[in-house]
């Protein structure tokens, strides 16, 4: 079948890009278009053996001036040739694209070249043309552009847990107020702690406290409320002379968490078989502060 090649010393509009080449394998090219990139075309094989066919079916294949086109070899099935000054083919030439890490997906799109280079693997050899989301760490295969543990970051988004946030206080909960900025953590409890500057305010936290959080409220547990035990049994007393221990201490309603409470003091006596109480020597004051969570 008739094809032409022409060759041209001006420098006209350029062609539509082709479609894009395969990795590893030849390419049938049925429609007028030109590739994009200074090094391009299609490539296959292994060392420095290109086996790629570059087929022109139809259409010309436009080789822009200062372009090199490789393949292992060019078919011309139809079609022509369109050569603009500099431009040419370099038959049997391998490509070679920027793998620095060399974990088979690229570092660029356009950094090809026809010549072993530093830094470069031949573009056969790559398992994809995915863009290499770090350029110097092993490819994740989320291809997700994201920051590792401990990178600074702004949002959820730019980190590889999707958790950006400052656990100031270590207790592995982020306060929404100080979340989705600072470092990229690991957890799965994001954005649940209610005060971050003390680890033993947490949602769930089983413990009451006499002094409040950090910032005057005594919600450790992150529920919303302050709960407190609500009254208190507030004598101890001892025995009622040698007849026993008297059974009605007296108790107070919580004055409020963190607040000092006094019984008052109650003691007992005996009198016909029964402990009473009134004012004595035998039962002490009852006193304490409220502890809340």
């Amino acid at each position: 079948m008739a094809f032409s090649i022409l060759f041209c010393f001006y420098k006209p509009a350029r062609a539509v890009d082709c479609t894009t080449a395969p990795i590893n394998g030849s390419l049938t090219i049925s429609t007028s278009c030109s590739f994009p990139n200074t090094y391009d075309g299609v490539d296959a094989g292994t060392g420095t053996t290109n086996t790629a066919i570059l087929t022109v079916s139809s259409g010309t294949l436009t080789v822009a001036s200062g372009q090199t086109l490789s393949a292992g070899s060019v078919k011309f099935t139809g079609g022509s040739l369109f050569l603009i000054q500099t431009g040419q083919l370099a038959v049997g030439k391998p490509l070679y694209m920027k793998d620095a890490d060399a974990d088979g997906y690229p570092d660029s799109l356009s950094l090809i070249t026809n010549t072993a280079t530093t830094g470069y693997v031949r573009r056969s050899s790559l398992a994809s043309l995915t863009l290499d989301c770090d350029a110097g760490a092993t490819y994740s295969a989320s291809n997700t552009c994201c920051s590792a543990n401990g990178s600074a970051c702004g949002a959820d988004s730019t980190c590889c847990s999707a958790i950006c946030g400052t656990n100031a206080d270590g207790d592995g909960y982020f306060s929404a107020a100080l979340g989705h900025s600072g470092t990229c953590q690991a957890t799965t409890k994001p954005y649940t702690d209610c005060y971050d500057s003390n680890a033993n305010a947490y949602p769930g936290e089983p413990n009451s406290y006499t002094v409040n959080r950090g910032d005057g409220s005594f919600d450790y547990n992150c529920d919303g409320a302050e709960t407190g035990p609500g009254t208190h049994a507030n004598c101890t007393c001892s025995a009622c002379g040698s007849y026993g221990t008297i059974a009605n201490c007296p108790s107070v309603s919580d004055p409020g968490c963190g607040q000092s409470y006094t019984a008052g003091t109650v003691s007992e006596s005996y009198s016909g078989g029964t402990c009473y109480n009134n004012t004595g020597s035998f039962c002490t004051t009852y006193s304490g502060t409220v502890s809340c969570k």
